[in-house]
């Protein structure tokens, strides 16, 4: 690359990057013009209040010009009745279909379908709870984030150990 192309290159990249300095700026020029016509309305109607040292809007008495103070923004309740309902409707449900499941094997009636799941009885138990509370932290994490699907997750797993549990209700 030649020296004219550099110089190209770099008159381009800082005529580029100049304009972004000026683009936004951190005075609020709004409020203060709001303030000082505010300021300047309480001084005709009193005189003697915005002329006092020290004295600060919220100081001043009040006659309707100033808005009103902002709101603090409320949170929507995260761990509210419907989460809480459908969690534990799901752990309910893999304790059933865990039980359910090893009543029938005991019986030799009947086996895991899920090849991955152990036969155990504490083994089951320790991986089923782990998916209800994968699923739980996973609803949460939707429901803070506002996602409108956040009963997805416990949702499937009541499907899911419904109708295990009904498999092995019905080989009973």
């Amino acid at each position: 690359m030649n020296a004219v192309n550099r110089a190209a290159l770099v008159l381009s990249i800082v005529i580029g990057v100049a304009p972004a300095y000026s683009q936004e700026t951190s005075v609020p020029f709004t409020k203060i013009q709001r303030d000082a016509e505010v300021r300047a309305l309480r001084a005709a109607n009193d005189p003697g209040s915005a002329l006092v040292p020290g004295t600060s809007s919220s100081t001043l008495p009040s006659d309707g010009l100033l808005p009103a103070p902002p709101v603090a923004p409320t949170r929507p309740r995260i761990l509210d009745r419907s989460y809480l309902l459908l969690n534990g409707v799901h752990l309910a449900m893999a304790l059933v279909d865990v039980e359910m499941t090893q009543h029938c094997m005991a019986e030799h009636k009947c086996r895991e379908g899920n090849p991955i799941m152990p036969s155990s009885q504490a083994g089951q138990i320790s991986v089923s709870l782990g998916f209800v509370t994968y699923t739980a932290v996973v609803g949460y994490w939707m429901k803070k984030h506002n996602m409108r699907i956040w009963w997805m997750a416990p949702t499937v797993g009541i499907a899911a150990h419904t109708a295990g549990a009904a498999a092995s209700f019905k080989l009973r």
